[in-house]
């Protein structure tokens, strides 16, 4: 049954379908792009917790430069969280988040008008989940491999990966924002920003 295929990844499932009481959506078309790789080196990247730091220092260059990062609470130390082997092939590594997230995580960067905006989010999740697994959804990050080809990036957006191998050193990437339905316009921007700037083939 699916329920048993999933196994351990349904509850990291949930964390993300329970962020917003009207439900999540797919925002816009998405976007589809190759990569010259067999197959295997996505689905590893996408737990793979020694990359981030080393490999991406240039966008966290450009993330302190423009005050979206917090680095409180050990935040953004990967490895510290490490991967989790979740059942069947699955697998998540979950982390304290060093960006911002439009669930509930506020940075400077957004301005103070939208502090509050984001301090109720917080406390909708709280209270509706109580104080552990609240403050789990809004600060912290995970990524998820569901095996063979899905993955499900928990980060300063959220996207939904799927990939095809076309030869063994090819694969076709399709992939999807996912939001909250009844998101404030501001912060919809801000995901898909962030859709866009890093999770998206401008990212690379």
């Amino acid at each position: 049954s699916l329920s048993d295929y999933l196994a351990g990844a349904k509850e990291f499932i949930d964390l993300v379908a329970d962020q917003a009481e009207a439900g999540m959506e797919v925002v816009g078309s998405g976007q589809q792009y190759v990569i010259n790789a067999n197959w295997k080196l996505l689905a590893e990247n996408s737990v793979d917790a020694f990359h981030g730091f080393p490999v991406h220092n240039t966008y966290f260059d450009y993330l302190k430069n423009i005050g979206s990062l917090r680095m409180d609470t050990n935040a953004g130390h990967f490895a510290a969280s490490g991967m989790t082997d979740l059942g069947n092939g699955h697998a998540v590594i979950e982390y304290q988040s060093p960006w911002g997230r439009p669930i509930a995580r506020w940075v400077p960067s957004w301005g103070e008008e939208k502090k509050a905006v984001v301090e109720a989010l917080r406390a909708n999740l709280i209270k509706r989940f109580g104080e552990a697994r609240g403050h789990r959804m809004a600060e912290y990050s995970r990524n998820m491999i569901i095996f063979p080809n899905l993955v499900i990036n928990d980060i300063m957006a959220i996207t939904i990966r799927t990939f095809m191998p076309e030869a063994p050193g090819k694969m076709t990437v399709s992939a999807w924002a996912l939001g909250a339905r009844d998101e404030d316009a501001d912060l919809r921007k801000l995901r898909l920003f962030n859709f866009l700037e890093f999770l998206g083939p401008g990212g690379f």
